[in-house]
């Protein structure tokens, strides 16, 4: 298990690498394009990635300090299994089915500033050195609360979910960039 912490890391480095790369060098006007208006622009995609990484870093940070206590759901042995397990399968980048954001979790609905990549790299440092820091835990054994949806899940699947949840939507932002009548 304390095997699996570092390949989560690389993994991320790795999206928030090819991200740089990518998009780094868009301009505003790109970063805000939208292939439709039901469509995220790559800004959205992003956005989307800070709000719910940041709001996810809440539980997380709480457990790798220690300052976490288990409410009774989080207790019940087979609950953070079932839902473990379903979260990672809905966040999977090979998972073609589209979910709906929660609210909380949806971007903006106006221009995004074009620093939101810069926002996204820092975000994902935070992720990074949280990762580092629960080597003193069993992080398939700490259970934490997600945010939103209310579920519970291992500290293991809460760091296991980020990697995937943004390659998911890394993917989504290269589709726009593809998109017939993206600005060059």
């Amino acid at each position: 298990m304390k095997d699996d912490i570092p390949k989560l890391i690389e993994d991320l480095r790795q999206i928030s690498a090819e991200a740089k790369s990518i998009f780094g060098g868009l301009s505003g006007e790109q970063i805000n394009w939208k292939p439709s208006a039901e469509n995220w622009s790559v800004g959205q995609c992003f956005d989307h990635l800070v709000v719910t990484n940041k709001m996810e870093l809440r539980a997380i940070e709480k457990a790798v300090r220690g300052e976490h206590t288990q409410t009774f759901w989080e207790r019940l042995p087979i609950l953070p299994t079932v839902f473990g397990k379903f979260l990672l399968k809905m966040v999977d980048p090979e998972n073609a089915k589209k979910f709906k954001a929660p609210k909380n979790f949806c971007p903006s609905q106006s221009e995004v500033n074009p620093q939101i990549l810069r926002e996204y790299f820092e975000t994902t440092e935070k992720v990074i050195e949280l990762m580092q820091a629960s080597d003193k835990f069993d992080t398939k054994k700490m259970i934490i609360t997600s945010p939103i949806p209310r579920i519970t899940y291992s500290l293991f699947v809460a760091f296991k979910t980020i990697p995937l949840h943004d390659r998911r939507h890394f993917r989504q932002a290269k589709r726009v960039l593809e998109t017939e009548g993206f600005p060059r």
